[in-house]
């Protein structure tokens, strides 16, 4: 499989390297050191077919809207964007390259992944629904702070 630039659901997973010499955001591990850290993003799908709660690849129920924002044809069921942002300093480690197993970059994620293509983020609801649709019902602040819902 190959990463295209132009599609949302590539780009939901993303590395960011801050204040280095590396592409501001790319689907694995930057070559370079980012002395402003190292951002880890995942964005997941925000529309629903509206009918199956999963599918056999556990993906083919739900899709990402168009860059415009719309969902396509088929999954008009929009549903709440969920976001996750993982930062990480790395500037203090910079002088350990080349002490690592792979010397081209450092960095690996827990399942032993050098690359940084095992990025995923995983969601467990645990809310109880009656309170979730209250908040997303009444919680209508255009900050997006919890605090400033009435």
């Amino acid at each position: 499989r190959s990463y295209d630039d132009n599609s949302l659901m590539d780009k939901a997973i993303g590395i960011n390297c801050l204040g280095g010499d590396a592409p501001m955001r790319r689907p694995a591990f930057p070559i370079v050191n980012c002395p402003d850290g190292m951002r880890l993003e995942v964005m997941f799908p925000s529309c629903w077919n509206g009918k199956d709660v999963d599918s056999a690849n556990h993906f083919d129920h739900l899709a990402y809207p168009d860059d415009a924002g719309p969902c396509p044809e088929g999954f008009d069921t929009r549903i709440e964007t969920l976001f996750y942002e993982v930062w990480y300093s790395t500037d203090p480690f910079k002088d350990m390259w080349n002490d690592a197993m792979n010397t081209s970059q450092p960095f690996v994620l827990s399942p032993g992944d050098p690359t940084g293509y095992a990025l995923h983020g995983d969601f467990l609801n645990g809310w109880d629904p009656p309170f979730l649709q209250s908040a997303i019902d009444e919680c209508t602040a255009d900050s997006g702070v919890v605090h400033e819902c009435v």
